[in-house]
């Protein structure tokens, strides 16, 4: 429960139904605890609460910004390292990762981007997209290194 935002018990087991189970409403008034006959009114009444769309919101993104954060990269990562993937997906994981480090190129568009060699992305063959990711990753292992020994 946050301190701006307080709720009851059976309200805010609802907003967990919903965050962290995934809940239809009428799941999580249940079970939270309201009854079978009045679920579906409970759930249409608490979802239109500013109170409980604010305490969602709260815990959306904190759910978000712990461990699924932390597994949406390793996905990424994994789809950027198998040779398997198509090379769009890989490209695209690659791109990712960058904004969220915070080094994307502007503008984002696929065909205004243009890497060193001059041409647009999407006329680059399948190893001059790998050596773009390759140099990518490279980048921010180097980067990662500097803001390590900066904090030491």
């Amino acid at each position: 429960m946050t301190e701006s935002t307080q709720l009851t018990e059976m309200q805010q087991s609802f907003v967990d139904n919903i965050v962290t189970l995934g809940c239809s409403g009428a799941e999580a008034a249940r079970r939270a605890g309201y009854s079978e006959n009045s679920a579906r009114f409970q759930a249409a009444n608490l979802l239109n609460n500013p109170k409980i769309q604010e305490a969602i919101r709260k815990e959306q993104v904190k759910l978000i910004g712990g461990t699924l954060a932390s597994k949406a990269l390793r996905t990424l990562e994994q789809v950027m390292d198998d040779p398997d993937s198509p090379t769009g997906a890989r490209v695209d994981a690659a791109k990712t990762i960058l904004d969220r480090a915070g080094l994307s190129a502007v503008p984002t568009s696929r065909e205004s981007i243009t890497p060193p060699t001059g041409r647009k992305i999407s006329d680059l063959d399948t190893n001059e997209l790998i050596a773009l990711i390759d140099n990518a990753m490279a980048i921010m292992a180097e980067q990662k290194t500097q803001t390590i020994e900066h904090v030491k």
